[in-house]
């Protein structure tokens, strides 16, 4: 999913512990002992955010040659949509930008955001996606998300080699 800087959980590293909070039902693996054995009562660990838990999605939906509409749409809406859905599930903030032109012809592009609202919006703009739409060639795409995207963002790229990837692997 995209390059991260880490290999592990932005939201769970133990680098990122920001305080204690008296226990109420958390995970196990969430009790801070040391805060526990000094207050002696069960203590739960409270996680600062990092940056690495925005992600910017760019959903490509040319062809492999970066114009006209990929055979294959369908299957990238469907990865596109996936992504968003686990990274809203993990507390992640998430921008979507699709290459098509919306009313102003400006690049579709929901802003950064994260909840339940945001995985709606996000779901809704993919099921607008059609045939008739008009989208913009891989390459401007491409230069357009690297001016507006969210600078702190991981950038995470759904296109025709997205497809290739999933089939080798």
């Amino acid at each position: 999913m995209g390059d991260r800087l880490v290999k592990h959980s932005p939201l769970h590293d133990p680098l990122m512990i920001q305080s204690s909070k008296q226990y109420e039902q958390e995970p196990v693996k969430q009790i801070d002992w040391v805060a526990t054995a000094k207050t002696g009562k069960l203590q739960a660990k409270v996680y600062e955010r990092q940056n690495l838990d925005t992600f910017t999605l760019m959903l490509d939906l040319s062809g492999p040659l970066g114009n006209g509409l990929h055979a294959r749409y369908e299957e990238l809406i469907q990865q596109a949509a996936y992504l968003v859905s686990y990274l809203v599930k993990e507390e992640c903030k998430v921008e979507l930008f699709i290459n098509r032109l919306d009313a102003d012809n400006k690049v579709d592009h929901l802003r950064m955001s994260d909840g339940r609202k945001q995985l709606r919006l996000a779901l809704v703009r993919l099921a607008w996606i059609n045939e008739s739409n008009r989208f913009v060639a891989s390459k401007r795409f491409g230069r357009i998300i690297e001016r507006q995207k969210h600078p702190h963002a991981e950038l995470i790229r759904i296109d025709a080699s997205f497809l290739k990837q999933m089939s080798v692997g």
